[in-house]
């Protein structure tokens, strides 16, 4: 568990590299903003501005401090939450069995997508499932588990690459001509509390 739990987080950092560059960017832009609007208010108290010139900076400078603030709210990625997404995620990829088992319809289709963001298509030719992507919790979980399993056994030429990011052979997406089709359930995916 703390291997997955490691490389869960590092996973996350990767990805969301972008995420925290233009958080850190607002938060710049932030603080210069706070600092021309202190300036505004300082040469408004001492008369070098007049009220007009004062009114109109003022409201622009707090629009663009709201729009700012706005898109730090959306951005911004808190480590507590990354932490209780992947304990919440490591506790169900634990039980997926005993979860599948005990579900209903609805649940085991909130499961499904889950596990397969995209869902689950079926070539009737070839009588095959097929899965365009696994979610990258699983994805990350599983490769964990098989780099382990082959060390234990001994064999030291093990691929240990747990990048999630490219997709393994297999992972075809859907061809209508084939009869293959997949789609969303109507509603929500959230899942039973563990």
């Amino acid at each position: 568990m703390p291997i997955v739990r490691d490389q869960l987080e590092k996973t996350f950092e990767e990805i969301h590299q972008t995420n925290f560059d233009n958080e850190k960017l607002l938060k710049t832009q932030l603080a210069e903003l706070t600092k021309k609007m202190e300036r505004l208010e300082e040469r408004y108290v001492e008369e070098e501005i007049d009220k007009g010139l004062y009114e109109k900076y003022s409201l622009k400078y707090k629009n663009e401090k709201k729009e700012i603030t706005e898109q730090l709210e959306d951005s911004e990625i808190k480590s507590s939450n990354l932490k209780e997404f992947i304990e919440t995620s490591l506790r169900i990829a634990c039980k997926l069995d005993s979860l599948w088992e005990k579900s209903d319809y609805n649940n085991k289709q909130k499961l499904q997508y889950l596990v397969f963001p995209e869902g689950i298509s079926y070539n009737k030719k070839n009588g095959e499932c097929r899965t365009r992507r696994v979610n990258m919790i699983f994805e990350i979980i599983a490769s964990i588990s098989n780099n382990l399993k082959q060390k234990k056994e001994g064999q030291t030429n093990y691929d240990s690459n747990l990048s999630p990011l490219v997709e393994r052979e297999g992972f075809e997406p859907p061809d209508p001509a084939k009869g293959q089709r997949f789609s969303r359930p109507p509603h929500s995916t959230a899942l039973p509390s563990l």
